[in-house]
């Protein structure tokens, strides 16, 4: 985790609170963020099936601070410039990492 930072060390975190995939993860909405549930709905997964994932407090604190004042339809995670993240995205900063 030290090795990383930005919207790259907050995808990995996600990933760690959650145990989802990389594809997962770049596609979650806020809307899809249930916060008095402490749950997240991955509705495209690598099955196809849509799921339900139950946070820990940290993992809900976690997505209650990067979903604050967004808009429903926003991506929970962006990248640095804000652009969204994309199947290969993630390569570059994993190696530097």
């Amino acid at each position: 985790m030290d090795a990383t930072h930005g919207g790259f060390r907050d995808l990995i975190r996600g990933a760690l609170f959650t145990g989802c995939r990389y594809g997962e993860l770049i596609r979650l909405r806020v809307a899809d963020f249930d916060a008095p549930n402490g749950t997240l709905a991955v509705k495209i997964s690598k099955s196809g099936k849509p799921r339900h994932v139950v946070l820990a407090d940290e993992g809900r604190r976690f997505f209650e601070e990067r979903i604050l004042e967004r808009p429903q339809q926003a991506l929970i995670f962006l990248r640095d410039d804000g652009a969204p993240w994309a199947q290969s995205h993630q390569q570059r900063p994993l190696a530097k990492a």
